[in-house]
């Protein structure tokens, strides 16, 4: 890493509140991503390095202490094992105490996905599941969709929201 890499890193992310919050390129699940020698590598990882001037190990797992994947602050970062990882991941989630959507996480309301780590809202899943049907009606009825014609409706959503 030469010094043109190290201060296009420092140009990459904004400070807000105590979390330096990459502005660059996101991935997917939420981490910034930084090109360097030809390759993408987790922005978090290369602040890390940068920091401590070191090079970390491919099994070497760096834990958001801040709980924000998009944070490349150096103070906030620290080296863990994959399972205390993902087990500190897991422990987050279950502080949560309603879902995305505002419904309360309550043993009546709570069911777990097959992997047995995730919870879910049993409120959210049977509004997918009412949506989904109720798509699944309106593609293979030809009466359905002549009457919504007739009368001006959209076809059902299939999101929470109502969103489709």
């Amino acid at each position: 890493m030469d010094e043109n890499d190290i201060e296009r890193f420092w140009l990459s992310y904004v400070f807000i509140d105590e979390c330096w919050i990459w502005i660059r390129s996101l991935v997917k699940d939420g981490y910034g991503s930084f090109r360097l020698a030809g390759r993408n590598r987790r922005a978090h990882r290369v602040s890390y390095e940068i920091f401590y001037n070191t090079t970390l190990a491919p099994e070497q797992f760096l834990h958001h202490t801040c709980r924000n994947e998009a944070c490349v602050n150096p103070l906030h970062l620290e080296i863990t094992t994959q399972t205390t990882n993902i087990d500190s991941a897991i422990y987050g989630n279950k502080e949560k105490t309603h879902c995305p959507y505002g419904h309360e996480y309550t043993e009546a309301n709570t069911c777990w996905r097959k992997n047995k780590k995730q919870r879910e809202c049993m409120t959210c899943k049977l509004v997918r599941m009412k949506r989904r049907y109720a798509r699944k009606k309106w593609e293979t009825s030809e009466k359905l969709k002549s009457m919504a014609l007739k009368y001006g409706l959209d076809p059902p959503s299939t999101s929470v929201t109502g969103d489709s």
